[in-house]
């Protein structure tokens, strides 16, 4: 049987603390709260155990889960779903994504840095003149619907040394692109 304690209420959301009577690798230390699944339109019992060392002193890891509950506060006011472990207009991207979605991606995390105030009008448009330029030249190459593991410093390099020559890029303004571009 496990004793259960509310360690913080939040927007009407509990937060639990579970602790099993036997401590050991297959007991672990959890917090509990429901999450209503967008889906289903059901509370669904998340846990989550990260950071809370089970053999630790019962200060110590009520200490632990209350930095956890904190931080899994954070990340539900930043639109978390700890179901799908997304956010709102999130693009999961993995292994077999394409090229093209990367760059739309890295785009729109680049209007949201500058939308925080983390870049300047000036590193967005040049990002984005960037991306467009390379999204364009991979089309005319039939590869902007490869997988980014498929290219080389070599395809790369080649992109740039094709832009130089379009656009006369001095060496700073070279190195800075190769730099943005090793983002993707």
């Amino acid at each position: 049987m496990k004793s259960t304690k509310v360690l913080k209420r939040w927007n009407d959301i509990e937060f639990k603390l579970y602790v099993p009577k036997k401590i050991d690798a297959n007991n672990k230390i959890e917090v509990h709260f429901p999450f209503l699944n967008p889906e289903t339109g059901k509370n669904k019992n998340i846990k989550k155990s990260t950071g809370i060392d089970r053999y630790a002193s019962k200060k110590m890891y009520t200490e632990q889960a209350s930095l956890l509950i904190d931080a899994l506060i954070e990340l539900l006011t930043a639109g978390w779903n700890p179901i799908s472990d997304t956010y709102p207009d999130y693009i999961k991207l993995t292994g077999q994504s394409k090229m093209g979605e990367c760059i739309r991606a890295w785009l729109k995390l680049r209007t949201l840095d500058f939308e925080n105030g983390t870049i300047s009008q000036e590193e967005l448009n040049t990002t984005t003149f960037l991306f467009n330029f390379y999204s364009e030249f991979l089309k005319k190459n039939n590869v902007f619907l490869q997988k980014p593991s498929h290219f080389t410093v070599n395809d790369i390099n080649f992109f740039m040394r094709t832009m130089e020559r379009k656009r006369g890029l001095s060496p700073v303004t070279y190195n800075s692109y190769i730099y943005r571009l090793t983002f993707l």
